[in-house]
């Protein structure tokens, strides 16, 4: 992903590549049990976890929320491009055409529609600016104001598995790509 690209600004927010001076305000919410019990790896402590985002290759699939209004930091998201699967004879067709996609919000911020702007706003760079074919959507932990985890595209409670999103006429798609997730449609 080029500079250029970045900022992205939405209504209310701004969503940037993340920096290593970011990782404390990113912390402070992923350190909290209703977050990280959602998440794959949750350190325990503030040194565990700058050792595992100041990983390069992390830090690079990194995305920052803010609002715009105020600067607060709100989130997070991951956008990891890569390839997707292709039979041997268009392999090459098949590279870097593929974006997964995962977020987490802080708690307090839940509940007011920031992660479905940010969601959307990235899913139109990647069909957009970024020319990929196809997003993967990953659920991180979105949590309701009374703590349970909520599906930011929905509203919905996240099951398990992963999504398939793709351009169809017009409207982006949502589609089960493994395991029990409910189809959804999103209109930009």
């Amino acid at each position: 992903m080029t500079d250029a690209l970045w900022p992205l600004r939405t209504e209310r927010l701004e969503i940037r590549p993340a920096a290593a001076a970011d990782l404390g305000a990113i912390w402070e919410y992923r350190r909290l049990p209703e977050v990280n019990r959602w998440l794959g790896p949750a350190p325990a402590t503030r040194e565990a976890f700058d050792e595992l985002y100041l990983d390069p290759e992390r830090l690079a699939t990194t995305l920052l929320i803010t609002r715009q209004q105020d600067g607060a930091v709100i989130g997070d998201l991951m956008l990891r491009i890569g390839d997707a699967w292709a039979q041997r004879e268009v392999i090459e067709q098949a590279k870097g055409t593929e974006a997964e996609l995962g977020w987490t919000l802080a708690p307090e911020h839940t509940g007011q529609g920031y992660a479905t702007e940010a969601v959307r706003g990235v899913i139109d760079l990647c069909f957009g600016a970024l020319g990929l074919r196809r997003v993967l959507r990953r659920q991180r932990a979105v949590l309701a104001h009374d703590g349970t985890p909520r599906d930011a595209a929905r509203g919905a409670q996240p099951q398990d598995g992963a999504a398939s999103l793709r351009r169809v006429d017009g409207r982006h798609e949502l589609r089960p790509a493994r395991g029990g997730v409910a189809g959804l449609r999103l209109t930009p």
